[in-house]
């Protein structure tokens, strides 16, 4: 089972054998038929790899292009991952009136007090609402959970229930549906809104949000997260946050500001959205992506 193991490594390696990527990590797990894991049918594999048909083999190669600038692309052989998350830059606008976050240098190459090799540390000063991130309660409510506490079953392995609102710039409660399907469930709105990242367009006046009667529907159908591809939640022009107030009051939190939820399915993915666990704040960028197929952890 080991050298079937480093034989399917070995053959991914050569799949992804391009001048201009390096194959930075590379899994593979198998498990006998006997466990009740599906096997893998050898049509999904490369060349040669029959023979472990009857095991399940679930591989993750996670490649990056050589160069700053570059993004990483998640190649897997059972499931596909959605990326739903915007990256980060020096000097970005995200929000209107909060500056951009600054990614300096803080120790450079040059600087490095190593022999025959050297390394680079870097800072980053941002605020909180900064690309795609995450509220927690303590966003709104003093006494809430901050970033760190976070319950990890609101926001790892969590069923998707998306709910499509293209067009809709006042998204109402009659895009729910039953509420039975949303329990426990992260609740992801797509708007379309996301097409316009970048522009002075996607942060000025317009852009899609919830009214507070979906916020009520939300927490009485007791969803584990919600999230949005648009600016904002709640309606900006406005002096009021009723969604942010209701759902963080209800220890429900909030993802804005996502990408690519058109290529997530209706149903049957799952989300990870991991902040890293800073106390004290109540907002902060993440990495936030959906499983497509049946997750490599359950």
């Amino acid at each position: 089972m080991l050298s079937a193991a480093r034989r399917l490594i070995g053959l991914i390696g050569q799949m992804l054998d391009d001048p201009g990527t390096d194959i930075i990590m590379a899994t593979a797990m198998l498990a006998l038929a006997g466990e009740d894991r599906p096997a893998v049918p050898t049509g999904h594999l490369p060349a040669g790899m029959g023979d472990i048909g009857a095991r399940s083999a679930r591989v993750m190669c996670v490649s990056s292009a050589r160069g700053r600038g570059s993004t990483s692309t998640v190649f897997t052989m059972s499931k596909a991952v959605v990326e739903l998350s915007h990256p980060i830059s020096d000097g970005m606008l995200t929000y209107p009136g909060l500056p951009g976050p600054r990614v300096t240098t803080h120790i450079a190459r040059d600087r490095s007090a190593l022999i025959d090799m050297t390394y680079e540390i870097a800072r980053m000063d941002t605020v909180g609402n900064t690309g795609t991130y995450i509220n927690a309660p303590f966003h709104y409510h003093a006494d809430g959970a901050d970033i760190a506490e976070l319950p990890l079953e609101r926001v790892f392995n969590v069923p998707i229930v998306m709910i499509r609102a293209a067009r809709i710039r006042v998204v109402g409660p009659d895009v729910l549906g039953d509420p039975a399907r949303l329990w426990g469930k992260a609740v992801l709105v797509h708007t379309g809104w996301s097409a316009r990242w970048g522009s002075s367009a996607y942060r000025g006046p317009g852009h899609p949000f919830l009214v507070g009667e979906v916020a009520d529907a939300l927490v009485a159908a007791n969803v584990a997260l919600v999230g949005i591809d648009s600016l904002d939640i709640d309606d900006t022009s406005l002096p009021t946050r009723p969604c942010h107030h209701t759902l963080l009051g209800a220890g429900i939190p909030i993802i804005e500001q996502m990408t690519n939820l058109d290529a997530v399915p209706d149903t049957g993915a799952s989300l990870v959205a991991l902040p890293a666990p800073v106390h004290r704040m109540g907002s902060f960028p993440l990495r936030v992506v959906a499983w497509t197929a049946a997750s490599i952890f359950g």
